[in-house]
């Protein structure tokens, strides 16, 4: 009817049932057992080089897919759902950077939201443990890697997540990430702050003790 046509539309603007909704369908996603083996990393001492099969066609059908939606939201209420529920996989040692990174990427690419809106949650993410921080790394490999456009706000990512890799002495490995970075780092001024935090990361070391570490702590 068309009093129940306005209702739902209403209660598809508000931004309060938006959140409740989205919140529901990440939980019920993200608690389900993960039956792809190693696909969720560190726990299974997965290497983070080692090429993964393209996610993106699953869309939101996968948890990905729901995630990047929520960080990429405009909504403060949609962020801090995604920001949580990062911190949570990471804890159980569910998280997926690759398939994460993938679905940020194509979303970005499709309108679905401003790359600067990952700022605040990879930001807070990261100072958690180092762990959390290398994690963070890890999604940024895979985001540029998977990037398509050139979206605006690439520097704040960038900036929010080399404070984390340089307090865990931890570096993009991912090798599409690296080579992304690469050519920014070529493109950018030298004395922009884009070009100078892309120089940075790629100065960052990938093996070694801290790796080590961080691979030990998912174990």
């Amino acid at each position: 009817t068309a009093s129940g046509s306005r209702t739902t539309a209403r209660t598809a603007r508000a931004p309060g049932m938006r959140a409740i909704a989205a919140s529901a369908a990440l939980a019920s996603t993200c608690s389900r057992p993960s039956t792809r083996g190693d696909s969720y990393g560190w726990r299974e001492g997965r290497d983070p080089a080692r090429p993964r099969s393209p996610r993106v066609d699953q869309g939101v059908g996968s948890a990905a897919g729901p995630l990047g939606a929520a960080l990429l939201a405009k909504a403060p209420d949609l962020q801090r759902i995604g920001t949580d529920v990062i911190v949570a996989s990471i804890e159980d040692g569910r998280f997926d950077p690759d398939g994460a990174g993938e679905a940020i990427a194509w979303l970005a690419a499709n309108g679905a939201g401003k790359a600067s809106r990952l700022t605040a949650s990879l930001r807070d993410v990261g100072r958690l443990s180092p762990l959390h921080g290398a994690q963070t790394v890890r999604l940024l490999g895979s985001f540029l890697r998977h990037l398509t456009t050139t979206p605006h706000g690439r520097q704040a990512v960038l900036e929010a997540v080399l404070e984390h890799g340089t307090r865990v002495g931890y570096g993009v490995e991912d090798e599409g990430g690296r080579r992304a970075l690469e050519r920014i780092a070529a493109e950018a001024s030298r004395s922009s702050k884009l070009g100078r935090s892309a120089r940075s990361l790629l100065e960052l070391p990938v093996t070694g003790p801290a790796r080590s570490r961080l691979l030990a702590a998912a174990a």
